[in-house]
């Protein structure tokens, strides 16, 4: 049987792949970006070459994070960015994974953390069942005159960090609106949803999954999340740098500082690395003096006021 059909229509399907990518690219004309990497995928197909799926996944999870006009404010944005890089499937998982890398931000490199965690536990998406696990703990507003009950008025953000000792984890704040009252969850890869809402259920948490720490800089770093966990009880808190001293005898104390609120931890750790006791202290952390108003010395006296007055 003569290819002559077969060749003539793959040459057809490239020619037209070429005329909508010309048509897309025309000067003047904004290129939607899922529109293109649909154009591309259809061009190559799910069993396109190794290298070449990688090249595109990469570029596809750049033009992602780089769209600064995706949404209104930061915070929408990082979830919309989360969305979109759990959109592009499975495939993408490795590139996120390096990606991560290279993303000093904070809102970026969060999106792309949370992203791969629910790649790496596919169907799993967080916000969902967050809420439902909220709309059974905070109070339920007042029905409508209609008969409808509102939407629950809560917040869910993030806290960042915490996944390079907690793998399996995802810390995230609930608001809940009306009184201001946060609540911080750990969310497990399982579903499972954790409240840390003061110094034993933080314990708990630590002891149950915080691997043996055996050496000081991990002791460290369990002391600083545990400080931001607690510091996000009261605020929004992102992009923290917890600062952390060691005792002479063993205790790590660890404060962390956001918006006029301060967490202080100390943390003392068994011969085993596992942690045996913790205490924090919530206050306000003094708010930095007013700069000094510098004023010229006048080099001469100013001249009267109309009418002799000072």
């Amino acid at each position: 049987m003569s290819r002559l059909p077969l060749i003539l229509s793959l040459l057809l399907l490239s020619a037209l792949d070429q005329q909508s990518f010309a048509q897309f690219n025309a000067p003047g004309h904004v290129v939607d970006n899922d529109f293109r990497w649909n154009m591309r995928s259809r061009r190559y197909g799910p069993s396109a070459p190794p290298e070449l799926t990688g090249e595109l996944l990469r570029a596809r999870i750049k033009e992602v994070v780089f769209d600064r006009q995706s949404a209104k404010d930061s915070w929408a944005w990082r979830d919309n960015v989360e969305s979109r890089l759990v959109a592009i499937g499975p495939r993408a998982l490795g590139a996120i994974l390096v990606e991560i890398d290279d993303r000093p931000g904070a809102y970026e490199r969060d999106a792309l953390v949370v992203a791969a965690f629910r790649l790496q536990h596919p169907g799993l998406d967080p916000k969902p069942l967050l809420q439902l696990w909220a709309n059974n703990h905070f109070p339920k507003p007042a029905e409508r005159p209609d008969g409808s009950t509102p939407t629950l008025p809560i917040t869910i953000t993030r806290i960042f960090g915490g996944n390079d000792l907690f793998p399996n984890h995802l810390f995230y704040a609930i608001e809940y609106t009306p009184t201001k009252e946060r609540v911080v969850i750990a969310f497990a890869a399982d579903g499972k949803i954790q409240e840390l809402s003061d110094d034993a259920s933080i314990q708990r948490f630590f002891r149950a999954e915080l691997p043996a720490l055996n050496s000081e800089p991990g002791r460290r770093r369990a002391a600083a999340i545990a400080a931001e966990l607690q510091l996000s009880r009261k605020v929004i808190v992102y992009d923290c740098e917890p600062t952390v001293d060691v005792t002479d005898t063993g205790t790590v104390q660890a404060t962390a500082e956001f918006s006029n609120h301060r967490a202080t931890i100390e943390a003392q750790f068994d011969s085993a690395g596992a942690l045996a006791s913790l205490t924090s202290r919530l206050d306000k952390a003094a708010a930095p003096p007013p700069a000094p108003i510098n004023i010229p010395n006048p080099t001469s006296a100013p001249p009267p006021m109309p009418g002799g007055g000072f």
